[in-house]
């Protein structure tokens, strides 16, 4: 694709911004996709650690997971699609409403200098105590740890704070993010597959909500979604400062 020829976009004639974002944007930060060449579910044995029904006899190996997963994104810095949504955020944020949702539990939009998240699937630098009726709120935590943890409170196992297979993305998050999907009149989805649910449905919501749907990734969606009206084959990290009209 010749980026010179995308048009930006006129951010004014929008007023409620959608954003979604998957492994694929992280991938020029030396982050694994899930499901790309060369991605984390070709590892069998990674799907059976990250099933939550696998627990809690798993957590060994979840956590050696896990202390890689967060040793490479604390090596990892954002690169320019983090930077060029943060951009947009602080451009338009006190104008226009900007949704920003991700299934990336990395950190990096943070780092890019998002302010608002919404992660779907949590953060890998979240830990939470394994009993949900524990007392203890999930809490910020980037060690490397050797074996799993214990509950301060209450004594038992600690486990990342991030959704796993056989667990629904948190209440709270989903129904903002419908809220906001009812009401967008720009949907953009940058470095996702689009065919894991519920994401996959969020096309069709905005698209019910009359808004421009926009896909970016790296491989053409096959098949084709027919609630897209426009489709980016390119990567993220170049076609997003572009589209923005930030490059």
């Amino acid at each position: 694709m010749d980026i010179n020829r995308i048009a930006p976009i006129n951010i004014a004639e929008y007023q409620n911004l959608f954003l979604l974002t998957g492994a694929g944007i992280s991938v020029a930060s030396g982050l694994s996709t899930y499901r790309g060449p060369g991605g984390l579910w070709e590892k069998a044995d990674v799907a059976r650690i990250a099933d939550a029904a696998n627990l809690p006899g798993t957590l060994p190996d979840l956590w050696r997971l896990y202390k890689m997963r967060r040793a490479q994104a604390l090596a990892a810095e954002p690169n320019a699609a983090h930077r060029a949504i943060a951009e947009l955020q602080r451009r338009w944020g006190n104008i226009h409403r900007v949704t920003l949702v991700t299934q990336n539990v990395d950190g990096l939009h943070q780092r890019a200098g998002s302010i608002e998240v919404l992660e779907m699937h949590g953060s890998a630098f979240r830990t939470r105590c394994l009993d949900r009726r524990c007392s203890l709120e999930p809490f910020r935590d980037e060690n490397l740890y050797d074996q799993v943890p214990a509950c301060p409170v209450c004594g038992g196992p600690l486990r990342p704070d991030v959704v796993l297979f056989s667990e629904t993305i948190p209440g709270r998050v989903l129904n903002r993010i419908l809220q906001e999907l009812s009401t967008c009149d720009l949907f953009v989805s940058a470095g996702t597959s689009g065919v894991v649910t519920p994401a996959a449905e969020f096309v069709r919501g905005a698209a019910y909500a009359g808004a421009r749907t926009i896909n970016i990734n790296i491989e053409p969606t096959d098949p084709p979604n027919p609630f897209f009206t426009e489709e980016f084959v390119g990567k993220a990290e170049e076609v997003l400062p572009r589209l923005f009209g930030l490059g």
